[in-house]
């Protein structure tokens, strides 16, 4: 979209280099022109003009934030708003009758089971924060999820990495119980937890870090380079 800021989308010429979801924006001009008639000339005043405005949701920076890996973001969406398919939502809807936790074998699956309750799950959790230096242990589904909204504010390093582990850890185990359901394939903790981080070095390496005592220490437990 910065492609035309500070144009006016009516007149901005579609061109071969432009992102395939521009230049198939751009053609749809005249759809568009149905949508917004008083012709406004910016994508933001479109997107205004078009939305239905809600307030923020507490958890919006915990999903969406800079150097985000999307499919992880996207997963934690999901999970956030229980729409993923868990077992106890198919079994509501009728579609299954038998209900357990596939990476712990003791306890139902649901949303708040599997990425909180479960002990597969609690101990990869309980390892990040670890590796945080922190010394606090996992809480329920809504209370860690309440500890990270109220506490991952800022713009420090500790917040970057804690955020980026959060998505990846409920995407990496979200991604282990499709394996071990639907392929047959599992990881033991210490597998899943090297995802995490690689995840997270790889996105840490691409912002610019200052490296005081803290940082370094930081870098040095999570192997970043």
């Amino acid at each position: 979209m910065f492609l035309v800021k500070g144009k006016d989308l009516w007149e901005v010429e579609c061109k071969m280099h432009f992102s395939w979801c521009l230049r198939k924006m751009l053609k749809l001009r005249h759809v568009l022109q149905v949508l917004v008639p008083s012709r406004v000339s910016t994508v933001r005043r479109i997107w205004d003009e078009i939305r239905e405005p809600r307030s923020k949701v507490r958890w919006h920076r915990l999903v969406w934030f800079g150097f985000n890996v999307p499919r992880h973001s996207v997963v934690l969406w999901m999970s956030i708003l229980n729409r993923l398919p868990t077992f106890d939502r198919l079994q509501g809807k009728g579609m299954i009758l038998e209900n357990h936790c596939i990476l712990c074998e003791a306890g139902a699956e649901s949303r708040n089971h599997l990425f909180a309750d479960c002990l597969f799950s609690r101990h990869i959790w309980n390892s990040i924060l670890g590796m945080c230096g922190l010394t606090r242990r996992m809480l329920d589904w809504e209370g860690e999820l309440n500890w990270l909204c109220t506490c991952l504010k800022g713009k420090s390093l500790i917040v970057f990495i804690l955020r980026l582990a959060w998505c990846s850890y409920v995407y990496f185990i979200w991604e282990e119980r499709n394996l071990r359901r639907y392929r047959g394939h599992s990881r033991d903790c210490n597998s899943v937890l090297a995802c995490v981080k690689e995840v997270v070095n790889t996105r840490v390496q691409k912002k610019s870090i200052r490296l005081d005592t803290v940082n370094s220490n930081l870098y040095a437990v999570w192997g970043i380079s």
